[in-house]
């Protein structure tokens, strides 16, 4: 009887599949108000000839005119749109290099996508003053032109695992390597520069040239700059921002440009090296592309933050990447979807109009663990670090200052008496009744650390979805009357969400490990009907 009626399920889910296909409306990234590149992982910046930024991020590729932000989601297949380097010619043609397990190569010209090869281990690119694209990769010098690869790694015994590579004012053709310093094309030689000729360190992340053509070395013990007169090293006792430099960019001033993974960035104007870090106003530390536009307005992008832009003693941070990373959906009275996402903040639609909330323009937090409403029709909103509170024109915010009693608290409900309840990632679950809050963990119920779902039942009883955070995936379900706690075990797996519905049923959605064995468990008071979903692939779309 149950094999019947699933198939009855499915057989009217497909007829309406057949009659309401042509009403669905899909909203992206694409077509929402966006502030920011469409991820916050921004890998790489550079301009095309109208001066449009173009963001290289770990999702895509966004433009910015100045005006408006635009993301382009090219990818044909999963890791087709993670990037680490782009550039574009005098053409507009835009080349771009995923990352270095994979080193896919890609173009993009006059709209159309096209990937040329995979498995390069590609690390950086450049252009010469032909218009050819040269690869430096883990295994050798390419060079890409006329649709087809030259490979120049016969031309001398170092030019092996290579980390990057940069043209100096002549066109003379420079390559860094992760364990032999650098190599420099003069005619038809390559002369091998390392620590035996002065260079700081053999191990080159980064290297560019300057107007004046010296050539700047970034290693992790500090740069080197290799001009006409010698090699001069710099290190933090000089004001470097730190020894461990990965990125180093010449901007069109002349400025020297170094980034860092922990100590922000800094530049050298020629005598000293001015510093910007989280203590000067800047999102985060961990730096991985700077690029200044003609307005000399600098950008600044980020491993998880977006990006800052730096112009007249001023920081403007674009971090609300439109919808992308969907984790929560709420709707409120007014019939308003609330779309809560990871790094790109909140998007509300009214039907006809779309609004972000991040960053950029003051919200507490770009990821957003979870949507509810309480009795007043109050929105909240659970983040990282805190909580917001939307009374309809205005937020107000709740952190650890103000009382709250931790962090990472993943999900919220409010009860028949609009007693708030918390579900945190390591610290159980809080009760916080308008002037106190009660924490329950183990100590004092049977609650575990991690709490990810909670209902409340038709007679009163809360339940919870919990589990430790070392062992996630086999959780158990607690009960509480409001004197004493319940737990129940009746498969196995971690309760991430649980539904009363208007029958009186509680269903929980359970997870058992990343792709496979997902279980809906229904449970009506007395018995727990288990239905189990056999996911055999990974999901891919």
């Amino acid at each position: 009887m149950k094999n019947k009626k699933i198939l009855s399920i499915l057989f009217t889910l497909l007829i309406s599949y057949g009659y309401a296909q042509e009403n669905w409306s899909f909203y992206n990234s694409t077509n929402t108000p966006t502030i920011g590149p469409i991820d916050n992982a921004v890998i790489d910046i550079t301009t095309d000839t109208a001066e449009n930024l173009w963001f290289a991020t770990i999702n895509g590729l966004s433009k910015y005119d100045g005006t408006k932000w635009e993301s382009f989601l090219y990818s044909n297949d999963y890791y087709g749109a993670d990037y680490n380097k782009i550039i574009i010619d005098k053409e507009n043609t835009i080349w771009l290099s995923s990352p270095f397990e994979f080193g896919n190569f890609y173009r993009i010209k006059n709209n159309k996508y096209e990937e040329i090869c995979e498995g390069k281990h590609i690390y950086d690119m450049a252009l010469d003053t032909s218009g050819h694209i040269w690869l430096a990769t883990l295994h050798g010098l390419l060079e890409y032109t006329d649709d087809k690869f030259i490979d120049y790694s016969d031309e001398h015994e170092l030019l092996d695992e290579l980390s990057s590579i940069s043209f100096d004012k002549n066109n003379k053709l420079c390559v860094g390597t992760f364990q032999n310093g650098i190599l420099y094309k003069k005619d038809t030689c390559w002369i091998n520069i390392s620590e035996a000729d002065g260079l700081i360190s053999n191990e080159v992340n980064d290297i560019d040239f300057d107007n004046e053509n010296n050539l700047w070395v970034a290693t992790n013990s500090g740069v080197s700059c290799y001009s006409s007169e010698g090699i001069t090293n710099y290190t933090s006792q000089d004001g470097l921002c730190s020894n461990s430099i990965e990125k180093v960019y010449v901007d069109n001033e002349n400025f020297i440009w170094f980034s860092s993974q922990d100590s922000g960035c800094c530049y050298f104007n020629g005598n000293n090296f001015i510093v910007y870090n989280t203590q000067t106003g800047l999102k985060d530390n961990f730096i991985r592309s700077i690029f200044k536009d003609k307005k000399k307005g600098v950008w600044i992008a980020y491993y998880d933050e977006g990006v800052d832009y730096l112009i007249n003693d001023k920081i403007i941070n674009y971090s609300g990447n439109g919808i992308n990373h969907i984790d929560c959906l709420f709707e409120d009275q007014n019939n308003n979807i609330w779309v809560g996402t990871r790094q790109g903040g909140i998007n509300v639609f009214d039907g006809t109009n779309w609004k972000n909330y991040n960053f950029s323009n003051g919200f507490i937090n770009n990821t957003i663990y979870c949507i509810t409403s309480d009795n007043q029709q109050n929105i909240w909103i659970s983040v990282p670090d805190g909580l917001a509170k939307y009374d309809g024109n205005k937020f107000e915010y709740i952190t650890k200052e103000d009382g709250l009693p931790g962090k990472y608290n993943l999900t919220m409900y409010f009860d028949n008496k609009n007693n708030l309840w918390l579900g945190t990632a390591k610290k159980g679950v809080f009760k916080f009744d308008g002037k106190k809050w009660t924490a329950y963990n183990k100590t004092n119920s049977l609650i575990r650390e991690r709490v990810e779902a909670i209902c409340q039942d038709d007679d009163g009883n809360m339940w919870f979805g919990a589990a430790d955070s070392s062992s996630m995936w086999d959780g158990v379900i607690c009960k509480f009357d409001g004197n004493n706690w319940y737990s129940y075990h009746p498969i196995q797996g971690y309760a991430s969400s649980i539904l009363n519905d208007s029958e009186g049923n509680l269903w929980f959605g359970l997870r058992a490990s990343m792709f496979k064995d997902t279980s809906i468990l229904k449970y009506d008071g007395v018995n727990w009907e288990p239905i189990l979903l056999n996911l055999d692939e990974p999901y891919t779309d």
